[in-house]
């Protein structure tokens, strides 16, 4: 009995040292004591039939406690650290559908359809337009945030059937201007309190036309300057105005574009809806450009 003892003690010191660096000192004391204490249970097998039973038993018994302890620290993680449950992925929760973007407002094509003839024309979508006197021979198209901000924009087309021979003078008698654009900037420098700079080239939709810039210069003997036969708006006072002339079917058109200056962006926006122009009756005179 003491030699199986000593065989034993041997034994269990030799698997101490083989036992992995990672594995805690109080597993095999633990499984050993055990051992040492529990009575066998009998089994079906009788006992002499394996007279070292016993021994290999325990030794068997041991070394399945130490494999049991070492996986469990495997599955620990090692020696002083607490197992994190691994985390089940939860089904990803479904977006909720959001509200769908804006779309940038689209530019729209419109019809002046009280002017004589009618024409069309495209605005952007942005900014907001809106629209001042519209009648036979006016059409004022104008950005109302720009006004509000105290620096209007917008255009102005009109019907020009002739000048003033005094553009001081309302009540003035009327003047014939000649056919082709050119000759409404040759009408326009003639007046003494008008200052017409940068004449050139231009097209109004597919229409051949002139465009220059004119600053009025009014004073106490000249309040106002109204130099169109048709009653309408007054020159402003040391503001430059944009002004394109052209000829639809035989008679003059003017466009005037103002807040070019004052509203970023204006000049190529007003390019843009005037090139859009299209008057059915259009028909350049000669001498138009």
């Amino acid at each position: 009995m003491t030699t199986n003892r000593d065989l034993e003690r041997r034994l269990a010191e030799h698997f101490i040292g083989e036992a992995p660096n990672r594995a805690p000192a109080w597993i095999l004391p633990s499984a050993l004591t055990t051992i040492e204490t529990t009575r066998q249970r009998r089994g079906l097998i009788a006992p002499w039939r394996f007279p070292n039973m016993q021994i290999y038993a325990k030794v068997a018994a041991a070394l399945a406690v130490v494999a049991i302890g070492v996986l469990a620290l495997w599955q620990l993680g090692g020696p002083g650290q607490i197992a994190t449950p691994t985390a089940v992925p939860s089904p990803s929760p479904t977006a909720a559908p959001g509200p769908s973007a804006t779309s940038a407002p689209t530019p729209r094509t419109e019809t002046a359809g009280l002017f004589v003839p009618p024409f069309d024309y495209t605005v952007p979508g942005t900014p907001e337009f809106d629209f001042g006197t519209r009648n036979l021979t006016y059409f004022e198209i104008r950005v109302p945030d720009w006004g509000d901000a105290g620096h209007p924009g917008g255009l102005i087309v009109q019907t020009i059937g002739g000048g003033k021979a005094d553009p001081c003078d309302e009540g003035s008698a009327a003047t014939t201007i000649e056919p082709g654009a050119t000759a409404v900037f040759d009408y326009l420098r003639s007046i003494p309190q008008l200052v017409v700079t940068n004449e050139a080239a231009a097209t109004v939709g597919d229409i051949p036309a002139r465009q220059a810039t004119v600053v009025a210069t009014t004073d106490a003997a000249c309040p106002g300057l109204s130099v169109w036969v048709e009653a309408t708006e007054s020159f402003i006072d040391g503001t430059p105005l944009r002004l394109i002339s052209f000829d639809v079917a035989g008679e003059h058109r003017t466009i005037t574009i103002f807040g070019e200056a004052e509203n970023e962006g204006w000049a190529a926006m007003a390019d843009a809806i005037v090139d859009s122009f299209v008057f059915p009756e259009a028909s350049a005179s000669p001498g138009s450009s």
